[in-house]
């Protein structure tokens, strides 16, 4: 049964989810870009890339 208890704790295990998938993803976007595989921007620490998906993420309500 779908409660909004139940709603509310899906919502925040996804959204862990997607953190730790946005976290993985800038790790691997960083060290591709230090064997110069994409653009030096990817050097960016992977918790500003974290930071700006969680920003899209609440305001354009993906």
């Amino acid at each position: 049964m779908l409660d909004a208890a139940s709603i509310i704790i899906q919502y925040h295990f996804f959204l862990a989810f997607a953190l730790a998938v946005a976290g993985l993803a800038g790790a691997g976007f960083r060290e591709l870009a230090k064997r110069k595989l994409l653009p030096g921007f990817f050097r960016t620490l992977e918790y500003l890339i974290i930071a700006a998906l969680v920003i899209v993420y609440v305001f354009a309500n993906v």
